[in-house]
């Protein structure tokens, strides 16, 4: 079995996943709603920017949370943002739990494994 041939069927596999074919329809829709689109920017600029924050060691201060979380409260009340952020969590899942199956040769092999 040639690993790269099998990373490629199951990156076909993925993009043919219902889950992932529903992703790219939620998010033509949302990206042709402006002020979904907008809603939706925002939100995901503020969140990679947290994330820099935490890579670089630092906390956000409160004022930066409760703005996140208020702008996750109105995508909530939105449907197709919703629905669109619900499913990227799901999908995320099926990436983490298929990594995770992936890895297990290398858990197995490898020192630094044990240490662990």
């Amino acid at each position: 079995m040639n690993p790269y041939e099998l990373a490629n069927q199951l990156a076909d596999a993925l993009s043919m996943h219902p889950d992932i074919q529903r992703l790219k329809q939620l998010k033509m829709r949302i990206r042709n709603q402006q002020a979904a689109k907008e809603m939706m920017d925002d939100f995901f600029e503020k969140q990679k920017a947290l994330a820099a924050m935490y890579e670089a060691g630092h906390a956000p201060t409160p004022a930066q949370m409760s703005e996140i979380r208020h702008l996750a409260q109105v995508l909530g009340g939105h449907p197709l943002c919703k629905e669109y952020i619900d499913l990227e969590i799901k999908v995320a899942g099926l990436i983490t739990e298929i990594q995770q199956i992936i890895g297990e040769p290398l858990r197995i092999a490898t020192w630094y494994s044990e240490i662990q």
